[in-house]
């Protein structure tokens, strides 16, 4: 795929055969571009009409690949997770929202910042975007990851942008909780440590406020006192963070 130096691409998985690329390079060679690879874990009822809570929040990953001219594959050097919750598809089959997001505590953590000051989950969508989402599905980022010798490049950033554009059509809210990842139990783990850790400061404060710099020049803004930060797909320019020049 053409383009320049540094873009970030989209390739959801196709199922052909691809060379197989080596360990992750010190850094990107100057003729490479990046890639997103999306997998969707996806389960669903074959005979009835779905009614696990689990199945309405579905698991994705991108990694993000380092692709050069002379292959089609390459070695991952950052990962985003996220979990796609089917707000709409829900409220369709007469299912529970209070049920779909406490199935985990992770996605029960989100819910609780997002009904701080409301009552029903449809109220507090129509509340942070203004009445003008006509989808009500939510995509919560739970993680991202950059090995050091890409980071300062703004591709964590760019690649965060490309995959909000790939759902921001299906979804009203994107949310996160700025958090610095070094700082919790994932952060305990050796091979975190050695993959992850090097170059990320120590300075708890400081690691928090550059995350939520981060998030802010994305366009998302905290909600009050909770420690989550939210961006209305309606209001979010992919292009404005795409095209950006150092």
């Amino acid at each position: 795929m053409d383009g320049p130096t540094g873009g970030v691409f989209v390739r959801k998985s196709e199922g052909k055969k691809r060379v197989r690329g080596g360990k992750p390079p010190r850094s990107c060679s100057k003729d490479a571009h990046h890639e997103l690879d999306i997998s969707i874990r996806k389960f669903a009822c074959a005979e009835n009409l779905d009614d696990d809570p689990m199945n309405f929040s579905v698991p994705l990953t991108a990694n993000i690949k380092c692709i050069t001219e002379d292959s089609e594959d390459g070695p991952a050097v950052g990962e985003i997770r996220a979990v796609w919750v089917e707000v709409d598809r829900a409220l369709r089959l007469g299912q529970s929202l209070y049920d779909i997001f406490d199935s985990s505590q992770q996605t029960w953590e989100f819910y609780e910042a997002l009904m701080r000051e409301h009552t029903k989950l449809t109220q507090a969508l129509d509340y942070y975007t203004d009445g003008e989402s006509l989808n009500r599905d939510v995509l919560l980022l739970t993680g991202i990851e950059l090995e050091p010798p890409h980071r300062g490049q703004r591709l964590g950033l760019r690649a965060t942008a490309s995959l909000i554009e790939q759902f921001r059509d299906h979804c009203a809210l994107v949310l996160c909780q700025p958090f610095p990842m070094q700082f919790g139990p994932i952060g305990e783990a050796p091979k975190w440590r050695r993959k992850y850790g090097p170059s990320l400061g120590g300075d708890k404060d400081a690691a928090l406020a550059s995350l939520k710099d981060y998030w802010r020049h994305l366009g998302f803004h905290e909600i009050t006192n909770t420690g989550f930060m939210l961006l209305a797909s309606e209001e979010f320019d992919a292009a404005a963070i795409l095209n950006e020049r150092e």
